[in-house]
């Protein structure tokens, strides 16, 4: 049977049942490329949401991170991110203020956050291209620092530092901890003249055992215990917040008339206490197997 236009009823079946096959392969076809309505805003709040990256010790750094990247990509489709659009990036942070070193950092935690979607089936992968087409702001060796406190910028430090900053400045100066690790420091591991710290409590995932002198041995005989938690060093009877004596330490630089920050000339920061210890410990002919044992390399 013909129609108006020439075509057949059964003309018009099989376009209709050709129609339905499209439809189906093309439900198929986005059903194998994840991701299509998927936006940064979802992956980035998906992110924050694991508890593995709530346990992260660096989680508040994580989230000042990808706060700023939120706002410049939140409405984004993650599958349609360019090269061009990370480099605009880095332009508008450089902009902003950012240091090339903070513009890798950010970069680093977006990728992170963007991979974990792509291995859990959330988009096709194909946004992890542009990263890795982009170049770091950062030069090889330009965030090297060489800075180190001489003895009388740390009897001045001593001098000015409140009463919760100075035993932990003394802690610094006698083992070589990051301020992370002296922070965390719990009761359970000091024994027999001994820091023992265990693996979860380094920033290079391994336990390490660093002896105590006498100077930090009188610090921590003088530290009251606590009822309600296990931590060495407090401020108010209470565990340091993460950075929180950032501020102090800072203020204890300006009275004590020693250059603070790494945008100072000449500045001070407290991880340059640790580079202070690897090098006396250099110029006292410290074997470097011990050096890194004990600092943690």
């Amino acid at each position: 049977m013909e129609g108006l236009d020439g075509y057949s009823i059964e003309d018009a079946r099989d376009a209709l049942a050709k129609r339905k096959v499209q439809k189906r392969e093309k439900k198929k076809l986005f059903d194998v490329q994840p991701g299509t309505n998927f936006t940064f805003k979802k992956n980035i709040n998906w992110y924050l949401k694991l508890d593995s990256v709530k346990q992260l010790k660096s989680n508040r750094r994580v989230n000042s991170a990808l706060t700023h990247v939120e706002q410049a990509f939140g409405q984004k489709l993650v599958n349609s991110l360019l090269p061009t659009d990370l480099e605009e990036y880095q332009i508008q942070r450089e902009t902003e203020g950012a240091s090339p070193a903070s513009i890798d950092m950010e970069l680093r935690i977006f990728q992170t956050a963007v991979s974990k979607a792509f291995y859990n089936n959330m988009h096709d992968g194909s946004a992890l291209k542009a990263f890795k087409a982009i170049k770091r702001k950062l030069k090889f060796g330009q965030n090297a620092r060489s800075r180190i406190l001489s003895f009388d910028e740390y009897l001045r430090l001593l001098q000015e530092a409140p009463a919760h900053l100075e035993p932990i400045i003394i802690t610094a100066m006698c083992t070589g901890m990051r301020m992370g690790e002296i922070l965390e420091l719990k009761w359970q591991y000091i024994k027999n003249e001994f820091i023992r710290l265990p693996y979860k409590s380094t920033k290079e995932k391994k336990a390490k055992v660093i002896p105590i002198n006498h100077h930090l041995q009188t610090v921590l005989d003088n530290q009251p215990k606590a009822i309600h938690h296990n931590f060495v060093l407090m401020y108010r009877g209470h565990p340091f917040a993460e950075g929180g004596i950032k501020r102090s330490f800072r203020t204890a630089c300006i009275n004590a008339n020693v250059p603070d920050g790494r945008k100072t000339d000449n500045g001070i920061t407290f991880h340059d206490l640790r580079r202070t210890v690897k090098t006396g410990m250099l110029k006292a002919g410290v074997n470097k197997v011990y050096r890194d044992l004990i600092l943690g390399h």
